[in-house]
C-alpha cells in the first residue's frame, strides 16, 4: 500500500510539472499540497466521520498537538 501511495503521489506531481514547466516552486508545492489533501478533505466533510477515521487521520497526519 505504501508504495501504491508514493506512485500516486509521484505521478500528480509529475502531472502538475507537465501542466506547466515553467511554474516556481512555491506555486508547485501549493498546487501539489491542494492536489493530494482534496480527497481527504472531502471524505472528512462528508457528514460527521466515524471516530475512528478521525483518530487515524490525526495519528497519520500528526495532527494531535494542532488546534483545528
Amino acid at each position: 500500500m505504501v508504495s501504491t501511495l508514493r506512485a500516486h503521489f509521484e505521478t500528480e506531481r509529475l502531472a502538475i510539472l507537465a501542466e506547466n514547466p515553467h511554474m516556481d516552486a512555491a506555486e508547485v508545492t501549493r498546487r501539489l499540497v491542494n492536489r493530494l489533501l482534496h480527497r481527504p478533505i472531502t471524505a472528512l466533510k462528508q457528514g460527521q466521520p466515524e471516530k475512528s477515521l478521525d483518530e487515524a487521520t490525526r495519528r497519520l497526519f500528526g495532527l494531535d498537538h494542532q488546534q483545528e
